[in-house]
């Protein structure tokens, strides 16, 4: 019975990886749903919620697959690709907060991976050069935003404005008329 289950857990990174490749297969042949049914069956790591994710972007569901990304960051934060396409649909999405957030969390990954020795010498560079890159697009993005908001509310108060002069203008051109009215005058 032991031997068994070493055989299925020795097994099972094997099996993983093979299905993370069919799915791979299927979302490039434009089959997502197929894809989506072979990652259905993965266990919960944060391999499948990267291919999870690819899978949803590739099928044009950027909010689906943001979301997958940062369902496999919770299982592994320091996972480099999922703070990448986390950053960058959060950026394509201008979602400023979390496009901040995520860019912001990507340079700290990209140092503690260059730290560990996880990044080569020429992978670090581009890492770097990425994270640098989404940080002053989430910036630019949360300018914007702010910049946004300042213009609404400008003209919030500007139709408020525009509304009461409208109505002082009825008003003067019908309460002289109304005075004559009431006082009988009109004929």
């Amino acid at each position: 019975m032991s031997t068994v289950l070493l055989a299925m857990a020795l097994a099972l990174p094997f099996t993983t990886a093979q299905d993370t490749r069919a799915a791979a297969e299927a979302q490039a042949a434009g089959r997502y749903a197929e894809a989506w049914a072979i990652l259905e069956g993965l266990p919960e790591d944060p391999e499948r919620q990267r291919a999870r994710a690819a899978v949803l972007a590739a099928a044009g569901d950027l909010g689906g697959s943001l979301k997958a990304a940062e369902r496999g960051l919770e299982l592994d934060p320091g996972h480099l690709e999922l703070r990448w396409r986390a950053s960058a649909l959060a950026l394509t999405l201008s979602d400023a907060e979390r496009a901040a957030r995520h860019a912001e969390q990507l340079t700290r990954a990209v140092r503690a991976a260059r730290t560990d020795g996880r990044l080569d010498d020429g992978d670090q560079e581009a890492w770097e050069e990425t994270a640098r890159r989404y940080e002053l697009q989430a910036a630019e993005l949360e300018r914007n935003a702010s910049e946004r908001e300042s213009a609404i509310e400008r003209a919030r108060r500007v139709s408020t404005l525009l509304i009461a002069l409208l109505v002082t203008a009825l008003l003067s051109l019908l309460w002289p008329r109304a005075r004559l009215e009431t006082s009988g005058q009109v004929q």
